[in-house]
């Protein structure tokens, strides 16, 4: 009652503004109706419009208009108004029939209206004048494009991915999301589990399914098992242009469930992969693939259970994978093991001797390795099991055990109370348990369970033809656990510590399981974060109302998410077992510095209890699509947003005021005071700890942004009919800020975090070193100025935009084929970098001298979540695309692309987070603007069906005699299927082990330093084409420079200007039906991901101080680029 006392109110206000300027009653109508209605979020409907006309071409006013779902047979009736046009809104996806008539037309039957999610379906009907002969004229639907919408979708099927050779069935997991790459427009990092659409990163998307946010609240990313199973996904919708203001991002993943109907209909499926059928990776040691043994099962099936009024759909699925993971590291040869470095050919100095003093023969002598180093290396570093001393190629290669074994149901329920108003409610439940290797078989196996709970219920009330009311609520948990050790046990990392004997570690770490981060440059590391527990909690609240007046479609409303994110605390890998880096700068070698117990850097931690955080998060808008003319539509809106700060419930939040002379910290409240470490305090010194109150600053540490107005605007014009469209549009959009920027102020003050960096002493030893690294250690009182700030937030800082533009021709080409050409572009501003506060400035009299005049000189590194860096994209499109019709269809897109930013940091091999990376120089962050790794310059991407024709269905071998009925069930009901993938290369950085320090600031401590190009460099660094191999892939690294110490600057390459391995694949699926009857048939499949095998390679060693710069261990693993992979398929469907 309270939603149609609303509507009520609102009829009445329009009618009183209907004199006024659009835009004008667009702003004051949308202010109303946020007071009236709690939220709003994005529909899952369609519309299907179109205009009414006679033979003539005049328009026909009120005529009758009714479409009827074919599967639920619910019916909707609307009348022309006085331009001829009809419109059906709040629709949902599926197949229609349109009836239209009017006194004096014969009546007009359109049948095979196929609407999608969230689509614009033109229905134009031409009446004839009425005669005694013919009282039904029967039409077909043909829309070969989209001609009434700005934005630009690619929308498929559940059938449509089902003939998809993506395998993803029984891979290691059979969640849908490796489908959605392979879609025009959006690209993929280099592990596949990150996707940019628009040339976005992976934070500036969002993703629905039925309405309801799928997106990590904790990552802000798309949570890939939260997918409902593909049995039970009717569509998925990749919107990447010109989103309206409905839409909360640049790019949007929209996934609509599949509904019962009046028939039942329903499957059985079975997907096996296993090892015997696939390639041997090119990297793998033994002959032949590796053992897999993959089966995925389930069913699936719906049916009315009222007919016409009450559907059900329900489907389960299993996964049960078991393979043997692909081990590839470096370790220490035996010879280095026991200080035996011969092999080496740069002299290895004593930093213990008179300065030039070596070793002689490069033998370092069994009582200079410390004693603890020795006992490290027996308890966490496995023997290399390649002969010899080469470290330039894995040495150690193995083939060991992981598991990845899931259950998965969905069930959705449907209920037509009239025709006017129904619901559906939707819930899915998903656990996944994983188990694999870690990349030290040392330290056992890493095991993770991860749940995915979500619900979804959905209230459409149609009030009359012209005003439709939506209500939806729903939730989506994503709870997440890790544990890792032998065994399955958690590795006992405090009893490690002990038995190597690490002094100034706490007596009392985290029960969790954990090990020591040792790290050696050109070595494999034993990082790894300790176990822990997340929670991700979206609770949402939606409405939606959609009025229509004579040319205008309005839509209003708002969106309200209740937002919960859990975690542990964690600052780097080692933790309170602590972290120990190793890069050459005593010896002039990294594993001689290990050996000799003399690190670069050492870090230790005092971690907290886990944190709850909680953020409310609220939008509004108001969206018209205005048909001008028949030819021209224009869609312009704009959207508010609010992004509370979280809150954390266990007062673990801290944020620094670097305003204040020598910096102060500040807490929520007094409560949150009282919870200060001793540690901490002690370890600041002087520096304040004081309340926002005190501060004068909100308790969540950070403003709220209020000023998030944006507008969107688009056209769609029809110059030539429905042959042509010349679409574009421009708006501005709001990056969702989520969990990994509120995790930054978390656990500071309750915590106690030390950087030690390694300096001479007087007598210029090493001062840090085995087994007392870090000097006086916790649990006593350190040194002022050992503390880190990890991390705080810009306290004023506004929420990133971007803004987005583009300009499309799209053409019927006729044969149900259509030509699409679209230039985009994007600008990003004010992302998040996290920058060091306490850097000091490029100097000449080196980091020991001029750490003396740091802004905070009682911190170490103070470390920020700052606004300040950016992104821009431009793109240019082309895409054929046949729609299926007589047994074939395809689309074929190529994409040209130019991304360049500052928000990966130094170094990235993928996309930035939403939390930014560290720069090189936080006083220049132009520094790091290059190519963004990921975003490929060239991508070809084609996808294609063919229904071969022969037999069922066929105008061949029709079904008459006993042998043509033989031939028919051998030679008919084939499909065969395909995807071509041809793209370049990511883009690539060199960077140095940080033995020296050019610009006097540190920065190996923070971020990776760069090199200077040698004379005569050409092409960046790049080999021709013809020259590149797995051996080097780039020019020899004695074309890049070490820069030496304290000269003022940063290494002069600059980010991205590399170019790895591009990748290649043919990837193809045969499917054979065998009908019993017209509805129920068997259907056998085989898959061939990377069909001919086409050997793709990783990416290559990119450290030019380490022996295997530019060398590939490994292939993609990405979009299939690894080996062929087989999977075969049995379904019986009716």
């Amino acid at each position: 009652m309270r939603y149609q006392h609303v509507l009520v109110t609102l009829r009445s206000y329009v009618r009183r503004s209907l004199p006024m300027p659009v835009f004008r009653r667009l702003a004051l109508f949308s202010v109303l109706f946020t007071a009236a209605l709690p939220a709003f979020a994005q529909s899952t409907f369609g519309e299907i419009r179109g205009v009414i006309t006679d033979a003539s071409g005049a328009v026909i006013a009120n005529a009758k208009v009714e479409a009827k779902s074919i599967l639920t047979v619910e019916a909707r009736k609307a009348v022309s108004d006085s331009s001829g046009n009809y419109s059906f809104v709040n629709l949902d996806a599926g197949a229609y029939e349109i009836t239209i008539e009017s006194a004096g037309f014969r009546k007009n039957q359109v049948q095979g209206v196929i609407l999608r999610a969230r689509e614009i379906v033109r229905v134009d009907v031409r009446l004839d004048v009425a005669s005694a002969a013919t009282e039904v004229q029967v039409t077909t639907a043909r829309q070969v494009i989209q001609t009434d919408s700005a934005t630009i979708v690619d929308s498929k099927t559940s059938a449509q991915i089902d003939k998809l050779p993506v395998n993803f069935r029984a891979g290691g997991s059979n969640s849908i999301f490796s489908a959605i790459s392979f879609t025009p427009g959006v690209q993929t990092d280099s592990g596949g589990g990150s996707i940019s659409i628009a040339g976005g990163m992976p934070f500036q998307a969002t993703a629905t399914i039925d309405g309801i946010s799928s997106i990590n609240v904790r990552s802000n990313g798309i949570i890939n098992e939260m997918f409902p199973s593909a049995d039970a996904i009717d569509e998925i919708k990749v919107s990447s242009v010109s989103n309206n203001a409905e839409f909360a991002q640049i790019g949007d993943v929209t996934t609509t469930s599949k509904a019962g109907s009046n028939q039942f209909h329903g499957a059985a499926f079975w997907y096996h992969q296993n090892g015997a059928f696939d390639a041997r990776d090119f990297f793998s040691s033994r002959i032949g693939a590796p053992f897999k043994v993959s089966n995925d099962f389930g069913l699936s099936g719906g049916g009315p259970v009222r007919k016409n009024k009450t559907f059900l759909f329900g489907s389960w699925e299993a996964l049960r994978f078991h393979v043997a993971s692909q081990i590839n590291q470096i370790v220490p040869p035996d010879n280095y093991r026991t200080g035996n470095l011969s092999s080496v050919s740069a002299a290895i100095r004593d930093p213990l001797g008179a300065t030039g003093t070596v070793f002689p023969g490069n033998i370092i002598p069994a009582n200079r390795i410390a004693p603890s180093i020795a006992k490290t290396l027996e308890l966490l570093y496995p023997r290399a099991n390649v002969a010899g001393d080469s470290i330039a190629n894995p040495n150690l290669r193995l083939q060991l055990p992981a598991v990845n074994e899931n259950n998965q149901y969905d069930i959705r329920g449907d209920h037509t109370f009239s025709e006017k108003q129904n619901l559906f409610v939707r819930y899915s439940n998903k656990d996944v348990v994983s188990r694999g290797p870690l990349a030290l078989p040392t330290l056992g196996d890493t095991r993770n369970r991860t749940g995915s709970h979500a619900l979804t219920a959905a209230y459409n009330f149609v009030v009359k033809t012209s005003l439709v009311n939506e209500f939806r609520a729903g939730f989506a948990d994503r709870p997440f656990t890790n544990d890792f050790g032998p065994g399955g046990t958690s590795l006992d990392g405090p009893s490690i510590v002990k038995t190597i004997g690490i002094q100034g570690i706490r007596p009392d770490p985290p029960k969790a399981a954990s090990v020591p981060d040792f790290g050696i440059t050109g070595f494999a590391g034993t990082a790894k974060t300790r176990g822990y527990t997340q929670l991700s909690r979206n609770i949402q609240f939606t409405d939606n109302v959609t009025w229509t007046h004579n040319r205008h479609t309005f839509k209003f409303g708002a969106d309200l998410k209740i937002l919960r994110a859990t975690d542990n605390i964690s600052f780097f890998s080692g933790d309170d077992l602590g972290e120990y880096r190793f890069n050459g700068m005593w010896s002039g070698n990294p594993f001689a510095d290990f050996l000799l117990g003399f690190p670069q850097r050492t870090r230790l931690a005092n971690t907290s209890p886990d944190i709850n955080g909680s953020a409310k998060h609220f939008a509004v808008f108001a969206q018209d699509d205005w048909k001008i003319t028949q030819k021209l539509t224009l869609n312009y809106g704009v959207r508010w947003e609010v992004q509370q700060p979280f809150w954390d419930k266990t007062l673990q939040l801290a944020n620094f005021d670097r305003d204040f002379p020598g910096g102060r910290v500040i807490v929520p409240n007094a409560a949150s005071l009282a919870l200060t470490s001793p540690q901490f305090k002690q370890s600041i010194g002087t520096t304040p700890i004081i309340t926002a109150a005190d501060a004068g600053i909100p308790d969540r540490l950070r403003y709220t942004d209020r000023n998030n107005f944006l507008p969107r605007v688009g056209f769609a014009y029809r110059p030539f009919g429905n042959k042509t469209v010349i679409r574009g549009g421009y708006g501005i959009y709001a990056v969702t800020i989520l969990g990994a920027v509120f995790y930054s102020l978390t656990g500071i003050h309750t915590s106690d975090t030390r950087t030690y960096d390694n300096f001479r002493n007087a007598d210029n030893t090493p001062a840090l070193r085995f087994p007392a690294p870090f000097g006086s250690g916790l649990g006593a009182i350190s040194a002022v100025g050992t503390a880190d700030f990890r991390r705080g937030n810009q306290i004023d800082g506004p929420v990133p935009s971007a803004q987005q533009w583009n300009f499309t021709i799209e053409r019927d080409l006729g044969f149900n084929t259509s030509l699409r050409l679209t230039y985009q572009g994007s600008h990003s501003i004010k992302l998040y970098s996290s920058p060091d506060l306490n850097q000091v400035k490029p100097n000449t009299i080196g980091y020991q001298q001029a750490r003396l005049n740091r802004p905070y000189p009682n911190w170490a590194i103070v470390y920020s979540r700052d606004n300040g860096v950016s992104s821009k994209y431009n793109a240019f499109l082309m895409e054929v695309n046949k729609r299926f019709s007589r047994g074939l269809g395809f689309q074929s897109s190529w994409a040209w692309s130019k991304n360049l930013s500052n928000a990966t940091g130094s170094n990235s091999t993928g996309f930035a987070s939403e939390a930014g990376s560290v720069p090189t120089d936080r006083f220049n962050l132009g520094l790091d603007y290059g190519n963004v790794s990921s975003t490929r310059r060239h991508r070809w991407l084609t996808v294609a069906n063919w229904e071969i024709p022969f037999g069922h269905g066929s105008k061949s071998l029709t079904t008459g005699s006993a042998g043509q009925r033989v031939a028919s069930a051998a030679l008919g009901g084939w499909e065969l299927s395909g995807i071509f993938l041809a793209q370049t290369g990511p883009f690539l950085t060199p960077i140095t082990n940080g033995s020296t320090d050019p610009s006097g600031t540190n920065v190996d401590a923070r971020a990776n330093n760069r090199p200077d190009y040698a004379a005569g460099v050409t092409d960046y660094g790049n080999l021709p084409k013809g020259q590149r191999n797995i051996n080097g892939w780039f020019v020899d690294r004695s074309q890049f420079l070490l820069p030496p110490s304290n000269i003022g600057r940063f290494g002069l390459v600059g980010p991205g200007q590399l170019i790895g391995p591009g990748t290649a694949t043919l990837s193809s699926k045969l499917q054979k039906r065998f009908f019993f009857t017209e509805s129920v048939f068997l259907q056998l499949e085989g898959s061939f991901t990377n069909l001919l095998n086409h050997a793709n390679f990783g990416i290559p060693a990119q450290n030019i101080s380490a022996a295997n710069f530019g060398r590939i261990i490994s292939t993609q693993g990405a979009e299939f680029g690894s080996g062929r992979t087989i999977q075969v398929g049995l379904r019986l469907a009716f």
